[in-house]
Formats: structure tokens, C-alpha cells, sequence
């Protein structure tokens, strides 16, 4: 599977932290280097693209989303 760099970065840390709750904040600082002006939503966008890579068929949830506060992958 090819990913960008992005996607790569925010792969690696969500497998770092498996079953652990990565807030949107945290996942700003820690894949971003520019995190200062990024929201949210930017991390919401790169989590759908990243999705799309690693489960195409939506079948398998790896990454839950927690309503307002952040992602885990399981």
C-alpha cells in the first residue's frame, strides 16, 4: 500500500499507541510539524484517507473514533 508522508507518520503513532486514546490535539502535535495553525479538522481528513488505505472495504473499524475527542486503533 502506498501512503504519503502524512499518512505514514499518523499510521506509525496510532500503532504505536494501540488501544490508546490519541486526542485530535495530540495527534496535531506529535504528526504535524506546523501544528500551531491546524484544526481538527485537518486530522479528521487525514484519519478518513488513511482509512480508506488500510481497511478499502470499511469492514474491519482498525481506527474507532471517539465523538469530540480523538481516534484509537485497535
Amino acid at each position: 500500500m502506498k501512503l504519503t508522508h502524512l499518512e505514514h507518520d499518523l499510521f506509525l503513532e496510532l500503532l504505536k499507541n494501540k488501544n490508546i486514546l490519541l486526542t485530535l490535539d495530540m495527534l496535531l502535535e506529535r504528526v504535524w510539524e506546523d501544528s500551531s495553525n491546524k484544526q481538527a479538522k485537518t486530522v479528521n481528513v487525514a484519519i478518513k484517507r488513511l482509512k480508506e488505505h488500510i481497511d478499502p472495504t470499511g469492514e474491519k473499524n482498525y481506527i474507532q473514533a471517539v465523538r469530540g475527542e480523538g481516534y484509537i486503533f485497535c
